[in-house]
Parts: structure tokens; C-alpha cells; sequence
């Protein structure tokens, strides 16, 4: 058993659940005795502990302590750390798998449709990633699963004529993403968030996930990806909003 001798809040958030992670999940604290598997004790001390603000201003500041693969802060500028995904509105589509269709289109070789079990039938991968929203929240390594853009790219055979990726939702809604970043990795058409389905308010059944521009490159309630040879400024990069959204830039506005 693991015993947490100390208030979790004097040794440091990053610390505690780092020393959750290192075994079996026996633990003593705040007066529960609870056995619990890895994942959950992880989210139920990280949840606890950021109710409290002067926690959250503690892990903002390790946070921004830290830096990424490339070397960059892993916090950018302006940003504050928050325990889950806030809602930020919109529209939504359908919920309904039976209802969901993934038009991939424009500059490719072979335009497809996908629906759930099509996408499902994808290969699949979960991946840890930080997501920053203009509005100066951020949260940081959360689970994400789904299907890699740059394979659904693959699949459909896309032409050296494309430069940008052009994602479309419900309502009309799109967002834009040069072809070079969209193709990144860790960009995810996402359809579970921390182990669960999408929730409706964000983005059920299927959004997308692109870490290294500001969240609303990420479009919710997704129906569409379309390659195109000549950018399309989206919904909020036609409304004042930076066609680009770098978030360690502070690309916030144009």
C-alpha cells in the first residue's frame, strides 16, 4: 500500500500523481482508506487536489516550468491549467453513431464516406495530449483515441496539389489547418476523451484534435475532412480571429 503521509497540496500536484503512477494503488488519504486501480486514483487526487485555486496556480507554474520534445515551454503564454475539458459551445450535430458520416473529399485520389463502424474499423490510437484554448485555459496530457489524420490521409490518396486541410462540422461550421501540421502525428479524429465516448458538448460522436493551434482548430461535431490546393478561412478566421492559431505565438486575433 501507498501511504500519502503528507497534504498532497505541500509536496506538489505533478508529485503526487507521479507517485501514484510508480504501483498499486492503496490509498491513504484524507482520512479514506480506498483500494483503486492506477487510472482512477490519478483522477480522483488530480480532481481533488484542483478544487483548490491556490493547487491550480501551483500546477500552472509547473507546468510552465516543463518543456516539450522541441523544446518549447509545455505551457504556452497566457494559459492557466484547468482538471477537464470545459464546453465552449456551439451547435451540435447528431449524436447518433447510426446518424455519423465522415465525408473525406477535395484534392485526393479516392474521395470516401466513412460511417461509425468504417471509421472504428480504422487503426486506432490513444494518445496523451495537451490542448490550450484562446480563451487562456489549458489541459495538459488528458487520453484521446481515435484515428490519425495522417492515415485516414493515406487511405484516400491526397495530391501534391493540397496545402491545407479544411475541417467541416455540423451547421456549416469549418475551421482551417495547413496540410503540413494537420498531417502531424498526434492529430487525432477523436471519438473518446479520458476512457469514455466524446460528451455531447464536446463534440459527440467525433471531433477533431489538433494540439499545436489553439482549440478552435479542433471542430466538434465533425462531418467532413477536405483537402484543398487554396486556403478557406473558417468560421472564426473570418470573424477577426488568426488564420493560424499558434499558441506559444499568442496567435490569438488577426
Amino acid at each position: 500500500m501507498t501511504e500519502l503521509a503528507q497534504d498532497p497540496a505541500q509536496i506538489g500536484p505533478f508529485v503526487v500523481l507521479r507517485k501514484l503512477g510508480e504501483g498499486a494503488m492503496g490509498v491513504v488519504y484524507a482520512g479514506f482508506d480506498v483500494q483503486l486501480d492506477r487510472k482512477v486514483a490519478i483522477k480522483l487526487v488530480h480532481r481533488h487536489l484542483l478544487d483548490r485555486p491556490e493547487v491550480r496556480l501551483r500546477m500552472t507554474r509547473e507546468a510552465q516550468a516543463m518543456s516539450t520534445s522541441d523544446g518549447r515551454p509545455r505551457l504556452p503564454p497566457g494559459q492557466r491549467v484547468l482538471e477537464a475539458l470545459r464546453p465552449m459551445g456551439g451547435t451540435p450535430g447528431s449524436p447518433s453513431v447510426a446518424d455519423f458520416r465522415l465525408q473525406i473529399h477535395g484534392e485526393v485520389d479516392k474521395p470516401i464516406t466513412l460511417d461509425w463502424a468504417a471509421l472504428l474499423g480504422q487503426p486506432q490510437t490513444e494518445q496523451a495530449l495537451d490542448v490550450h484554448c484562446v480563451t487562456g485555459w489549458s489541459l495538459l496530457g488528458a487520453s484521446w483515441k481515435g484515428v490519425r489524420l495522417k492515415d485516414l490521409a493515406a487511405l484516400v490518396g491526397v495530391q501534391k496539389t493540397a496545402r491545407h486541410v479544411i475541417f467541416e462540422a455540423a451547421h456549416g461550421y469549418t475551421a482551417n489547418v495547413r496540410l503540413s501540421e494537420a498531417l502531424a502525428p498526434d492529430v487525432l479524429i477523436a471519438h473518446r476523451h479520458e476512457d469514455k465516448p466524446l460528451a455531447r458538448p464536446h463534440g459527440a460522436p467525433v471531433r477533431a484534435v489538433v494540439p499545436s493551434l489553439y482549440f478552435w482548430k479542433s471542430p466538434k461535431y465533425l462531418t467532413g475532412i477536405k483537402f484543398v490546393a487554396r486556403d478557406e478561412p473558417g468560421y472564426w478566421e473570418t470573424r477577426g480571429y488568426h488564420n493560424h492559431a499558434d499558441p506559444w505565438t499568442e496567435e490569438r486575433y488577426s
